[in-house]
């Protein structure tokens, strides 16, 4: 990697998404740290990453005000961000399992062992939950017990978060490649190889179509059916940002350090903002604002059609999160 080794690189990520949560969004859980899980509020589903298949990144909950703690949990490693669904929040671990917790008091219901470590964020879907491994595979379980259905080997980790829709599970793997696969038995349906590693970013399904972004500095569309490229666009250096999608628009951070809108349905470029770092983070939709964090240590809100800047937060102070080997 050209700006810093693996272990910063995911240290950065899961700062920038922690400092979305507490100061944009107001979202359904709290920091992760050290190996714990802090849980805000059990009230509302969060069953994939960025809480639905378009990834808007925006949670119906009002803001928790007493900042109380209601239960904690430790693992064996650092964690990934939890996915919520029916009282069950579901995350990986460093420490190479799956969790799943009651979200009311934090007692463990079940737990499942791979052979890596566990960054990719798990999604829910008809009973069962997918997620990835860096052993490679692309796991599903029974959501209720965690019980092995079925498993996929790629070439390298799978640390993006996958997608469903429709009875495919859609994901993307550090050996270059997209892969869909079939929900109820794992068969490959088609596979797309880009130019560089999907590190990251994570699919996004919308309008027919699969968006990702990769390494190789291209945001990618493609047929969600067949996975024939539809589109792609190259910014200035790699994508590791997940893409947002709203009314024919996605949004998409690169390391060249800007925010990108394209149209969804054939890439074209509508505009872009400057800001003074890269951007890891994934964007937010909510109204006509779109919401992102930059390395540069702020926070920024944008007219989401426009690409106006409507105004930015500058953190006091960041911090980071020492992933251990």
């Amino acid at each position: 990697m050209n700006l810093f080794n693996r272990k910063t690189f995911i240290s950065r990520k899961y700062t920038i998404v922690i400092l979305l949560f507490f100061f944009v969004f107001s979202s359904i859980f709290s920091a992760l740290i050290e190996g714990s899980i802090v849980l805000a509020d059990s009230s509302k589903d969060w069953p994939m990453f960025h809480g639905n298949l378009s990834h808007t990144g925006v949670s119906s909950i009002e803001p928790v005000v007493n900042n109380s703690t209601a239960w904690k949990f430790n693992t064996g490693g650092p964690v990934d961000s939890p996915t919520i669904f029916d009282n069950v929040v579901y995350f990986g671990s460093m420490d190479d399992n799956l969790y799943a917790l009651n979200s009311t008091n934090g007692k463990i219901l079940w737990k499942f062992t791979t052979g890596g470590n566990i960054l990719s964020q798990a999604a829910v879907a008809n009973g069962r939950i997918f997620f990835g491994s860096e052993d490679n595979r692309i796991y599903a379980l029974n959501a209720t017990n965690g019980g092995f259905l079925w498993s996929f080997e790629t070439g390298y980790f799978v640390d993006s978060a996958p997608a469903f829709y429709e009875g495919v599970i859609y994901v993307a793997s550090e050996d270059w490649n997209i892969y869909a696969l079939n929900a109820s038995s794992g068969d490959l349906l088609w596979k797309y190889s880009t130019e560089g590693q999907i590190m990251l970013s994570s699919t996004v399904v919308a309008y027919g179509l699969v968006f990702v972004g990769s390494e190789d500095l291209n945001v990618y569309a493609l047929n969600a059916t067949s996975g024939d490229l539809v589109w792609k666009y190259r910014t200035g250096d790699m994508v590791v940002s997940t893409p947002a999608i709203a009314d024919g628009f996605l949004y998409i951070g690169s390391n060249d350090f800007k925010l990108y809108a394209l149209d969804a349905f054939n890439g074209d470029f509508k505009w872009s903002y400057t800001t003074d770092g890269p951007i890891f983070s994934s964007p937010t939709v909510a109204g006509k604002a779109v919401f992102v964090g930059s390395v540069d240590g702020r926070i920024y809100s944008f007219n989401r059609f426009s690409g106006e800047l409507i105004c930015l937060f500058k953190l006091m102070q960041t911090f980071h999160l020492h992933l251990q080997s």
